[in-house]
């Protein structure tokens, strides 16, 4: 008789996926996801997953893609609980479809409701989200255009 455990599931990253092409189909029972083309030349990302495998992720995010999913990935991805996300350009929520009826992370809503509510944090949180912003326009002038008259004002800006 074997006393074995089946390996534990580790609460692994999401899979965030965009571009054109973005691919979900189930091959063999697995799941095979091959992401899509934002720029060119650019190598095509294939990911395979097997059934109870313990790098699964936490969930697929869909970003603003276009591309293809099938009706078996769904059923597959609902034996498996991994929520998969649709997001727009803007940023909100397309669709969200879940095996086990919640598709967000709860540490994550928890997190929102605590920010929301207290101004202080929520101010805090946007001050960083700024500066961070701020901070990689300043590096992309630096790193990808040209000095010029206009060069100098955006950088004074930033």
């Amino acid at each position: 008789m074997n006393s074995k455990k089946p390996a534990k599931r580790q609460q692994a990253d999401p899979i965030i996926l965009c571009g054109h092409g973005v691919s979900l189909r189930v091959d063999a029972g697995t799941l095979v996801i091959r992401n899509g083309f934002t720029h060119y030349p650019q190598k095509q990302e294939t990911y395979r997953y097997f059934k109870g495998d313990a790098a699964l992720p936490a969930r697929i995010i869909v970003l603003d893609g276009s591309g293809t999913i099938t009706f078996d990935v769904l059923s597959w991805l609902a034996e498996q609980n991994i929520p998969l996300v649709r997001i727009n350009w803007t940023g909100e929520v397309v669709t969200a479809i879940s095996g086990y009826g919640y598709a967000a992370n709860p540490h994550r809503v928890a997190w929102q409701v605590e920010t929301e509510s207290d101004n202080c944090r929520r101010m805090k949180f946007c001050n960083q989200l700024i500066t961070r912003k701020i901070e990689g326009c300043i590096l992309t002038l630096e790193k990808s255009i040209r000095r010029s008259e206009a060069w100098e004002k955006a950088m004074q800006r930033a």
